[in-house]
């Protein structure tokens, strides 16, 4: 097996795989991210679930269709840095480098903090030591990955997303089955301090607090994030037809309404099904959200509601070797494809694709537990921190290249470095004059770092692409046949 099919398989994806394994990839979001902060802030965390369902709904026409041309096109891309590398000829590999590096370290935070969150949610719900936790996630992480690479995972991952896309479905009636609709409004209503019941239920109050428009703004700035996920875009390399891009659109739009409008009411059913216990808003708050939930589900005397309490259980099991081992895979490929190949060997004649593929994948693996060892649940900051700079980077740089003519190698440079910069400086330095409380801009406006970032990011890639030169002819000409959906230079 050659290493493009390791990477995204051989080209012949099906629709539904494809559809339903994009939004299975971000079933950490929608299992647990959004149902904890509906449980915490309310209804008004809804704005974030529809800021994601908007641009990734979107997506297929504002990126898919071209990244796949353009894979079509350069027939031997796998992953992102080398689509950008090929895109504006990096003949040095310095895009391609620093794309692989701006992708890699975010991804390994990500992987090594999924390890820790599974190992300490599976250990503390099954009373078991860490290390067979550990085992469980590992052994069900790396077996997709290391019998057939990205095939394997995408045929399990579209398993996993049905079975988790019906588990929160059928949380929600579990716990309405247990608790009725009466002692769910009286549970909740008790259980919440910032407000009464009608604040909590309301789309336009957040926390008990009226939503301002910044706040509208910074909750569905949460959807730009999707347009900078490297997995995402992997799997609009995996096809050259399309029609399968197009019925995977179709698709995912159904599933995507589904698991986002579920996934806001079981955050509200958690919150009356664990009354009187509390979730308390700390770096390991959805650790406490997922024992909790699981908790009172099984330790109830119906039957409904402790089957409710294994199938919610199993569903993370899912959830977070979905994103275990799209991570592992994200780093093996890259490190692999933009440093090992291009960068070091310069030629794929010098290694063994698949046993290099599984070896990689088993130090990264190793690296991850052993990190996880030393890690703190604070981590959780640091990882989202490290999560927004990348997407904040690749989304913007890829967006460009595929829809803006004039943007050069230079564009791509800044706009992957820019981030790295902005970002953290909105959200942490405190200098905006004449503040007494000496608050950060994001603090400061109360608008999360994410929008001003993207926008910063969008001018810099545009100013660096006008005051330097214009992309070659060649360039130009690949742009326009892309556009016009021509994908070789014979006007196929």
């Amino acid at each position: 097996m050659n290493l493009r099919d390791l990477s995204i398989g051989d080209g012949n994806i099906k629709a539904q795989d494809l559809g339903i394994s994009a939004v299975s990839m971000l079933s950490f979001l929608f299992l647990i991210v959004i149902p904890s902060g509906v449980y915490l802030m309310g209804a008004g965390i809804g704005w974030i679930a529809l800021g994601m369902f908007i641009v990734f709904s979107l997506l297929w026409d504002m990126e898919g269709f071209r990244i796949m041309r353009y894979t079509a096109r350069y027939k031997n891309v796998s992953t992102v840095s080398e689509f950008l590398h090929r895109r504006f000829r990096d003949d040095y590999h310095i895009l391609q480098f620093i794309s692989a590096i701006i992708i890699t370290i975010p991804t390994f935070s990500i992987l090594v903090f999924a390890l820790h969150a599974g190992i300490r949610t599976f250990s503390i719900a099954f009373s078991i030591r860490p290390y067979m936790a550990g085992v469980i996630l590992v052994a069900g992480s790396l077996i997709p990955c290391f019998v057939a690479g990205f095939k394997g995972i995408y045929k399990t991952c579209s398993i996993k997303g049905i079975i988790v896309l019906t588990c929160t479905i059928l949380i929600c009636i579990g716990v309405y089955w247990t608790l009725g609709t009466r002692k769910i409004f009286e549970n909740i209503m008790q259980g919440w301090a910032a407000g009464n019941v009608s604040r909590y239920v309301n789309a336009l109050y957040s926390g008990g607090v009226r939503m301002t428009v910044i706040t509208y703004a910074s909750y569905l700035s949460y959807g730009l994030l999707m347009m900078g996920i490297p997995a995402l875009l992997m799997f609009f390399m995996t096809t050259k037809s399309a029609g399968v891009i197009n019925k995977s659109r179709k698709l995912t739009i159904i599933f995507m309404l589904i698991v986002t409008f579920s996934s806001c009411i079981m955050g509200g059913f958690a919150r009356a099904m664990i009354y009187p216990e509390s979730v308390q808003k700390t770096n390991a708050t959805h650790i406490q959200f997922v024992n909790l939930l699981f908790n009172h589900l099984v330790d109830s005397d119906n039957v409904i509601s402790i089957i409710t309490g294994f199938i919610f259980i199993i569903a993370m099991l899912f959830c977070y070797t979905t994103l275990i081992e799209l991570c592992i895979h994200v780093i093996t490929v890259e490190i692999i494809n933009d440093f090992m190949i291009d960068m070091v060997f310069s030629g794929r004649n010098k290694i063994k694709d698949h046993r290099a593929y599984r070896i990689v994948a088993g130090v990264v693996m190793f690296l991850a537990l052993y990190f996880n060892l030393e890690t703190e649940d604070k981590i959780g900051e640091f990882v989202f921190v490290m999560f927004l700079v990348m997407c904040c980077a690749v989304g913007p740089v890829v967006l460009m290249s595929v829809r803006w003519k004039r943007m050069n190698i230079y564009g791509a440079v800044t706009g992957l470095i820019t981030p790295v910069i902005v970002l953290p400086a909105l959200k942490y330095i405190r200098y905006i004059p004449g503040d007494i409380n000496k608050l950060s801009f994001a603090d400061y406006f109360d608008i999360n770092p994410i929008l001003p970032a993207f926008a910063v990011n969008v001018l810099f890639i545009m100013i660096a692409s006008l005051v330097t030169k214009k992309p070659s002819k060649e360039m130009l000409d690949e742009y326009r046949e892309i556009k016009n959906r021509i994908i070789d230079k014979a006007g196929k």
